[in-house]
Protein backbone atom coordinates (compact mmCIF):
# COMPACT_ATOMS: atom_id res chain seq x y z
CA UNK A 1 0.00 0.00 0.00
CA UNK A 2 1.31 3.48 -0.93
CA UNK A 3 1.36 5.97 1.81
CA UNK A 4 3.33 9.03 0.43
CA UNK A 5 2.27 10.79 -2.68
CA UNK A 6 4.60 13.79 -4.12
CA UNK A 7 7.81 13.93 -2.09
CA UNK A 8 10.75 16.09 -2.64
CA UNK A 9 14.06 15.78 -0.41
CA UNK A 10 16.96 18.52 -0.79
CA UNK A 11 20.33 18.32 0.53
CA UNK A 12 23.21 20.83 0.45
CA UNK A 13 26.08 21.20 0.30
CA UNK A 14 25.92 19.13 -2.43
CA UNK A 15 28.13 16.61 -3.16
CA UNK A 16 27.55 15.56 0.80
CA UNK A 17 30.42 16.51 2.67
CA UNK A 18 30.62 14.55 6.38
CA UNK A 19 33.07 16.09 8.62
CA UNK A 20 33.54 17.57 11.87
CA UNK A 21 31.90 21.24 11.88
CA UNK A 22 30.44 20.38 8.33
CA UNK A 23 26.32 22.05 8.34
CA UNK A 24 24.26 20.23 6.07
CA UNK A 25 20.75 21.58 5.21
CA UNK A 26 18.03 19.52 4.33
CA UNK A 27 15.06 20.43 2.69
CA UNK A 28 11.75 17.94 2.14
CA UNK A 29 8.37 18.54 1.68
CA UNK A 30 6.27 14.67 1.70
CA UNK A 31 2.44 14.22 1.00
CA UNK A 32 1.15 11.68 3.34
CA UNK A 33 -1.62 10.44 1.78
CA UNK A 34 -2.33 7.56 4.27
CA UNK A 35 -2.32 7.35 7.71
CA UNK A 36 1.25 5.65 9.32
CA UNK A 37 0.52 3.59 12.57
CA UNK A 38 2.17 3.23 15.23
CA UNK A 39 5.00 0.57 15.00
CA UNK A 40 6.04 1.23 11.06
CA UNK A 41 9.50 1.35 10.34
CA UNK A 42 10.85 3.79 7.36
CA UNK A 43 13.59 1.95 5.19
CA UNK A 44 15.68 4.30 2.92
CA UNK A 45 17.33 3.22 0.09
CA UNK A 46 19.85 6.00 -1.45
CA UNK A 47 21.64 5.97 -4.52
CA UNK A 48 24.51 8.50 -5.66
CA UNK A 49 23.70 9.12 -9.07
CA UNK A 50 26.00 9.15 -11.69
CA UNK A 51 27.66 7.92 -15.29
CA UNK A 52 27.65 4.50 -12.67
CA UNK A 53 25.52 4.32 -10.03
CA UNK A 54 26.43 3.63 -6.60
CA UNK A 55 24.35 2.64 -3.51
CA UNK A 56 24.79 4.54 -0.48
CA UNK A 57 25.66 2.06 2.37
CA UNK A 58 23.87 2.25 5.96
CA UNK A 59 26.47 4.11 7.78
CA UNK A 60 27.30 5.03 11.79
CA UNK A 61 29.00 8.54 12.25
CA UNK A 62 30.69 9.14 15.44
CA UNK A 63 27.92 11.21 17.67
CA UNK A 64 24.93 11.22 15.40
CA UNK A 65 22.19 9.64 17.10
CA UNK A 66 21.08 7.94 14.15
CA UNK A 67 22.97 6.12 11.46
CA UNK A 68 23.04 7.79 7.99
CA UNK A 69 22.34 6.18 4.59
CA UNK A 70 20.65 3.14 3.43
CA UNK A 71 18.97 1.94 6.67
CA UNK A 72 15.68 0.91 8.22
CA UNK A 73 14.62 3.07 11.22
CA UNK A 74 11.94 2.42 13.51
CA UNK A 75 9.18 5.25 12.65
CA UNK A 76 8.92 6.41 16.98
CA UNK A 77 12.39 6.70 17.51
CA UNK A 78 13.14 8.62 13.95
CA UNK A 79 10.54 11.49 15.10
CA UNK A 80 11.70 11.41 18.55
CA UNK A 81 15.11 11.96 17.11
CA UNK A 82 14.35 14.35 14.37
CA UNK A 83 11.59 16.11 16.15
CA UNK A 84 9.50 17.40 13.02
CA UNK A 85 6.63 18.64 14.95
CA UNK A 86 5.10 21.19 14.92
CA UNK A 87 7.12 22.96 12.67
CA UNK A 88 7.43 20.40 9.84
CA UNK A 89 4.12 19.04 10.38
CA UNK A 90 0.23 19.80 9.52
CA UNK A 91 -1.89 21.44 12.26
CA UNK A 92 -3.11 19.33 14.90
CA UNK A 93 0.15 16.01 14.33
CA UNK A 94 1.79 15.43 17.40
CA UNK A 95 5.37 14.04 16.73
CA UNK A 96 4.73 10.74 17.40
CA UNK A 97 2.80 7.75 15.23
CA UNK A 98 0.31 7.66 13.59
CA UNK A 99 1.60 10.25 11.12
CA UNK A 100 -1.90 11.32 9.27
CA UNK A 101 -2.50 12.63 5.67
CA UNK A 102 -1.41 15.78 5.09
CA UNK A 103 1.88 17.88 4.11
CA UNK A 104 5.20 17.01 6.08
CA UNK A 105 7.97 19.51 5.42
CA UNK A 106 8.54 22.70 3.91
CA UNK A 107 11.17 24.17 6.39
CA UNK A 108 15.17 23.81 6.41
CA UNK A 109 16.47 21.94 8.53
CA UNK A 110 20.43 22.30 9.83
CA UNK A 111 22.33 19.53 10.56
CA UNK A 112 25.49 19.85 12.11
CA UNK A 113 28.34 17.22 11.89
CA UNK A 114 30.08 16.84 15.43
Amino acid sequence: MDYLGAATVDVTPYPIHVASGTTLTITANIDVIKAIEVGSVVSLKLTLKGIVDIPIPCLELGDLALPIGSCEYDGEILLNTVSICPDHCPPGQENSLPLNPGNFGGKSVKIICN
